[in-house]
């Protein structure tokens, strides 16, 4: 369930019939929440508005913010800065998987792209799990 279909859900759980009731209750723009439900996911976006959302139907964010297979619906990824972890393992994937890759002025073969690539989703969960 995306963060659209959660927010709709939960104005309806309620009996709201417009997003301008819904937000008036919550304590937030009616037009914003409105917008928010159209949504798959979320980019950026201001987390009071989030946790007062939470907060108004008494579940934490973990429930609004994860989808049913317990994945973060936040789509992060677009507005990182360009020294983020995330973004520069994500651009040496990138890399192993198109073309020519050196480390110390070696080319890198196809059996150790595969073991840095593996070994790079590995770093990825541990560093996920740890945060």
């Amino acid at each position: 369930m995306n963060i659209g279909e959660k927010v709709l859900m939960l104005k309806e759980s309620l009996g709201f019939k417009n997003f301008a009731e819904y937000g008036k209750a919550v304590g937030l723009p009616g037009d914003w929440l409105l917008q928010l439900s159209k949504k798959d996911n979320v980019t950026t976006i201001d987390i009071t508005r989030l946790i007062k959302l939470a907060n108004y139907h008494n579940i934490n964010l973990d429930e609004l913010l994860k989808d049913d297979v317990k994945e973060y619906i936040v789509d992060i990824k677009k507005d990182l800065p360009d020294d983020d972890i995330a973004k520069i393992i994500e651009n040496i994937q990138i890399k192993l998987d198109n073309g020519e890759v050196y480390f110390n002025g070696l080319i890198i073969n196809s059996d150790c792209k595969s073991i840095i690539n593996d070994s790079l989703e590995i770093l990825k969960g541990l560093i996920k799990n740890n945060l």
